[in-house]
């Protein structure tokens, strides 16, 4: 995973957010707790976005997985991210 190495460089805590359909990121997100965990490190909060691409668009598709809408989802990904900051 690219900059992987940086990531686990970081002490404090860390909120790493992502839309499933982003298509800017590495197909392995997923991993990046287990990462962690062997690393060691227990600072990571990872919140997956399922449909949502890289500019946190909800992604409507009919049958065939065609994209035929998108509903924009950043105000509610920014609202779930600074209930986090409150912690």
């Amino acid at each position: 995973m690219r900059n992987l190495d940086n990531l686990l460089k970081i002490n404090i805590p860390l909120y790493v957010a992502y839309g499933t359909e982003d298509r800017e990121i590495s197909n392995h997100m997923d991993m990046l707790p287990v990462e962690f965990t062997i690393a060691g490190k227990r600072n990571l909060t990872l919140k997956a976005y399922p449909r949502y691409d890289h500019q946190f668009f909800e992604l409507k598709k009919n049958s065939s997985g065609g994209v035929v809408g998108k509903i924009y989802q950043g105000d509610k990904v920014a609202a779930e991210w600074m209930k986090w900051m409150e912690k």
